[in-house]
C-alpha cells in the first residue's frame, strides 16, 4: 500500500493532534516532573544571558561566567533552552524545548517505523507514547533529541 496525498494529510493530522495532546501535560502541571528539567533551565537562563543577543536586564559578571563552546554530552538541552529562552521567559522555554524534544523523536521513530514497514501504519504512532518515557523523565533531554535526529 503505498501513501497517497490524503493517506499523507491524514497521517500529519493525527501527528499535529498527538504533538498537542503530548504538550497538554506541560501545559498543565505547573512544575513538570522531570529529573534535571529544572537544572537545565538554569544552565540555559544562564546560556541566554551570556550571549551577545540575549535578554538585557542581568549583567552577569564576565570574571564569573563565560561560555566555553566545547562538545559536551547535554549541550542539547543547554543549548536549545538557552536559545529559546531569549525569546521566551526560563519556564516558558523548558516547557517548548521539551514538546520539540518529544516531536523530535516521535516524528523520528515514525521515519523509521515507515522505512522498515514500507507502508504508514499504527505503529509509527507509538514513539509519543515512549518519548514521556524513562529517559525524559530522567531528564535526559539532549539524549532524546538526539535520538530522534538519529
Amino acid at each position: 500500500m503505498k501513501s497517497t496525498p490524503g493517506t499523507t494529510a491524514r497521517v500529519l493530522s493525527i501527528h499535529a493532534m498527538l504533538t498537542f495532546l503530548a504538550a497538554l501535560p506541560l501545559a498543565l502541571a505547573k512544575y513538570p516532573p522531570l529529573y534535571d528539567y529544572y537544572h537545565w533551565l538554569y544552565q540555559g537562563h544562564i546560556l541566554a544571558r551570556l550571549l551577545p543577543w540575549g535578554p538585557s536586564g542581568t549583567v552577569l559578571p564576565p570574571n564569573l561566567y563565560q561560555v566555553q563552546w566545547a562538545p559536551v554530552p547535554n549541550l542539547g538541552s543547554i543549548l536549545g533552552i538557552g536559545l529559546l529562552n531569549t525569546v521566551f521567559s526560563s519556564p516558558t522555554a523548558g516547557r517548548v524545548f521539551v514538546v520539540i524534544t518529544v516531536w523530535v523523536f516521535s516524528y523520528g521513530f515514525a521515519r523509521l517505523v515507515r522505512t522498515l514497514q514500507g507502508q504508514p501504519t499504527a505503529v509509527e504512532f507509538i514513539g509519543y507514547v515512549w518519548a514521556f518515557g524513562y529517559f525524559t523523565y530522567r531528564g535526559y533531554l539532549s539524549f532524546v533529541l538526539s535520538l530522534g535526529i538519529a
